[in-house]
């Protein structure tokens, strides 16, 4: 069986990943059981200790220095910050909308709405995106307050 070759360099990427806080705040490796955590050490580890390197291994490996890389690229740093403002500029008119019916006292409890305002809103500012499922809540708590306004 064939072994792939994991480059000096790949592996300096891996432990730059482990090493990096403000890619491991955004991408959940700040939690050490993180699954993404597990999977970038367990990689380093099996480099490091000289361990057969499969072909779905290599692969993630390649998979991951390529997003690391691109999440330090400026260019793509740009193009995220770009797409966060965009929908910085939609989640910001929901939270005023949450704003005013909180004022208008309809309902009870609008701090788990903006609790998950805010938690969408970091997730956009560190990724630049927003999930489909992200994307169809925010539209259903902007209906849902739109109907409360009326």
């Amino acid at each position: 069986m064939e072994k792939y070759q994991v480059t000096n360099f790949e592996k300096q990427i891996l432990k730059l990943i482990l090493n990096d806080e403000e890619y491991a705040r955004t991408h959940s490796l700040d939690d050490v059981t993180s699954s993404y955590r597990k999977f970038i050490q367990s990689m380093y580890d099996a480099i490091d200790s000289g361990r057969r390197i499969t072909p779905k291994m290599s692969t993630g490996i390649r998979n991951a220095v390529r997003r690391y890389q691109e999440w330090r690229n400026p260019t793509f740093v740009r193009a995220r910050m770009v797409k966060y403002h965009a929908l910085k500029k939609k989640i910001d008119i929901l939270r005023n909308l949450v704003k005013q019916v909180s004022k208008n006292g309809e309902g009870v409890d609008h701090i788990s709405a903006f609790r998950f305002i805010n938690s969408v809103e970091k997730h956009a500012r560190d990724r630049g995106s927003l999930s489909a499922k992200q994307k169809l809540a925010l539209n259903e708590m902007y209906k849902k307050y739109k109907n409360k306004l009326k």
